[in-house]
């Protein structure tokens, strides 16, 4: 049923990356239904329309949603387009690793253009790691630590490079 709808026109506003997109959707057998599929934010805050408003009425997503969704390659249903009750509960993990890797992905984005704000990013993730390894230490668990950041850094090569593991 998705095959039968194609889009035939992708615009995007704002940001480029993190701005409002809109797909142009049309029936394939008759070109003059078109629909509208608007998608802004990302992660948490992302919403997801369409001009036949489905998702509005049932919670669920239509084919025009679905056809923009794998026009833009995506490969999970945005949380907006599942339902709560749908998901199984093992998914909060992955659900709380999905959205920090979209919020990951905009700030790196956006520290990567300025030289100041990109040593501020990665002076304060180095000490959150730091501080979340010193705890795991104090438990009794156990820290990954890169090879290349030990002592004997300078006898590990970039193919030999291994994850070494540390007990507190």
């Amino acid at each position: 049923m998705i095959d039968s709808f194609e889009v035939v026109e992708a615009t995007a506003r704002g940001h480029p990356t993190f701005g409002k997109k809109v797909y142009m959707v049309v029936f394939r057998q008759r070109r003059g239904v078109l629909f509208h599929v608007e998608c802004s934010g990302y992660g948490v805050g992302e919403v997801i329309r369409c001009s036949c408003r489905k998702m509005e009425r049932e919670g669920l997503p239509c084919r025009h949603i679905l056809c923009a969704m794998r026009h833009n390659d995506s490969s999970l249903i945005p949380n907006c387009c599942a339902l709560r009750r749908m998901r199984r509960r093992g998914d909060v993990k992955f659900e709380r690793l999905h959205e920090m890797e979209e919020l990951g992905r905009r700030v790196f984005d956006l520290a990567s253009e300025d030289a100041q704000e990109f040593k501020e990013i990665k002076e304060f993730l180095e000490g959150w790691l730091d501080d979340r390894n010193a705890v795991l230490r104090g438990s009794g668990a156990v820290a990954v630590v890169d090879s290349n950041a030990a002592d004997d850094a300078d006898s590990v090569t970039p193919v030999t490079k291994k994850t070494k593991l540390i007990e507190g």
